[in-house]
C-alpha cells in the first residue's frame, strides 16, 4: 500500500534511475568495473522501491558487487526485509542517521574473507560507485551536512542520482554558471508559496537553497525538471551529478596525513618566530622594567591579522598574557 500509494506522487524515480544506469553500463562498456563489479549506497532508500525498480534496467543480482540502503525508519526498512527475502537479493539494510553513515567500515567486514588485494583494490577507488537519493533530500534537515559527506561516499568516478521536489523562480538562476538545467524550472509566485506551505505539513522542505548547494557541489551531467499534473502540478527534478575536479580524490590516506602533519608543522614556526621577534621588540620598549614583566607579553598590543588562526593562540588573547 505504501509503494502504491507514492507510485503516482513521487515522479521520475524511474526517469533517475534509468540516467544513471546508463551511465554505468557506459562505464562498464569501457572497462572500468574490471576487477570489481559497481557498489551502489541508496540513501533514504525507504522501502526499497529503486532497488527493486533498477531491475528494469540492469540484472541487479549480478550487475553490482554491493549494495547499502540506508534509512533512519526502522519500520520501513522492516518492509525493505521482506522485499528482498522475498526477491532473494544480497542488499545490506543499514539502519543509521545518513549524515554519520560511512562506506568503509561495511565494506572491511565485507571483504574479511576476500584476497588482500581486492581490498586493496576498493578502497583505492575509495568508495561508491553509485549514490541515489529519491525523495530524501527534501526530507532530511542537516541537508548541508548529508550533501558534504557525498564527496567522500563516492568513488573518483562515482555518479550521483537525485530526484525530489523543488520550488524556485527564474530570478534565484541569473548569474549563475553552475545550476543544472533550466528549460521549465521557473515556479510561478502563488505555485512557490502554495506548494512550500502544503508540504510544510508533512515536515517536506522544498526551499531553493537544497538543490542549489546540490549542484553547487557536484557537476551537473544531465537535469530534467517536470510536473505531476496528476496531483495538482507539483514541480520536481530528476537528474544525475558527479564530482567536481576540486573534490576529486588525488591523495591517499598516508599522503593526506602527511600534507596536514607539514602543513601544522609551517604554521607552529611561523608562530614561534612570530612570537621571538615580539617579545625582543617589547624588551627593547621598556628595559627597566622587572624581568618577570620583561618576559610577559601582552597580546592585546598586536594587529589581529598577524596572528595565527589557531585556537590555542587565539583563544584568551585579549584577557590573559602569554608567558615566554
Amino acid at each position: 500500500m505504501y509503494d502504491a500509494t507514492r507510485r503516482r506522487l513521487l515522479r521520475g524515480r524511474e526517469d533517475m534511475l534509468g540516467l544513471v544506469a546508463a551511465q554505468l553500463k557506459y562505464e562498464s562498456n569501457c572497462g572500468i568495473y574490471v576487477q570489481r563489479k559497481p557498489i551502489w549506497v541508496d540513501i533514504g532508500g525507504g522501502t526499497g522501491y529503486n532497488i527493486e525498480a533498477m531491475q528494469a534496467y540492469v540484472d541487479v543480482p549480478t550487475f553490482f558487487e554491493k549494495i547499502f540502503l540506508v534509512d533512519l525508519s526502522p519500520s520501513i526498512l522492516h518492509v525493505a526485509r521482506r522485499r528482498f527475502c522475498r526477491l532473494g537479493w544480497d542488499v545490506e539494510i543499514v539502519c543509521q542517521d545518513a549524515r554519520t553513515f560511512r562506506l568503509e567500515g561495511y565494506m572491511r567486514r565485507f571483504y574479511k574473507d576476500e584476497t588482500m588485494s581486492k581490498l586493496h583494490y576498493s578502497f583505492t577507488r575509495t568508495g561508491a560507485d553509485l549514490v541515489t537519493m529519491s525523495y530524501s533530500l527534501s526530507m532530511i534537515p542537516d541537508y548541508y551536512c548529508v550533501l558534504d559527506s557525498l564527496p567522500s561516499l563516492l568513488a573518483t568516478d562515482g555518479t550521483n542520482g537525485v530526484v525530489d521536489f523543488y520550488v524556485q523562480s527564474i530570478v534565484e538562476l541569473s548569474g549563475r554558471t553552475y545550476t543544472g538545467g533550466s528549460f521549465n524550472r521557473h515556479v510561478t509566485w502563488i505555485g512557490r508559496v502554495f506548494w512550500r506551505a502544503w508540504f510544510d505539513v508533512d515536515r517536506v522542505g522544498l526551499e531553493g537553497a537544497r538543490r542549489d548547494y546540490l549542484e553547487y557541489k557536484f557537476g551537473t551531467l544531465k537535469s530534467v525538471d517536470e510536473r505531476n499534473y496528476l496531483l495538482g502540478g507539483i514541480p520536481c527534478y530528476s537528474g544525475s551529478d558527479e564530482l567536481k575536479d576540486t573534490d576529486r580524490k588525488t591523495l591517499t590516506l598516508p599522503q593526506s596525513f602527511s600534507a596536514l602533519s607539514a602543513a601544522w608543522l609551517v604554521q607552529m614556526q611561523r608562530s614561534q618566530t612570530m612570537h621571538r621577534n615580539s617579545s625582543k621588540a617589547l624588551m627593547r620598549r621598556a628595559p627597566n622594567r622587572p624581568t618577570y614583566l620583561r618576559k610577559s607579553i601582552d597580546l592585546t598590543g598586536i594587529k589581529r591579522s598577524s596572528i595565527p588562526s589557531q585556537s590555542s593562540f587565539v583563544q584568551k588573547r585579549t584577557s590573559a598574557p602569554l608567558l615566554i
